[in-house]
């Protein structure tokens, strides 16, 4: 689970809250209470996206050819690399 911290406790400590996050920490950044950001280090800023498009692939895959949509698996392939070059 993240370190919370607020919008202005952030804007004060800045460069500390950014060197936590270096070191590898995931801060979630709330106002009033309510999480509005998360920062995580560079490294891992894709991870959870990556993990959830092919989660979702998996799922569609299971439930539908890729005929029914109008793709070739080669068609299909070289749009998941071209989107992952970006």
């Amino acid at each position: 689970m993240p370190t919370q911290h607020s919008v202005t406790e952030v804007r004060r400590r800045f460069a500390s809250v950014i060197r936590e996050v270096e070191s590898g920490a995931h801060i979630e950044v709330t106002r009033y209470g309510e999480a509005v950001a998360v920062l995580v280090p560079c490294s891992e800023k894709n991870e959870p996206q990556t993990q959830l498009f092919w989660d979702a692939y998996l799922a569609f895959r299971q439930k539908h050819d890729l005929g029914e949509v109008g793709l070739s698996e080669e068609e299909f392939v070289e749009f998941t690399l071209s989107i992952s070059r970006t």
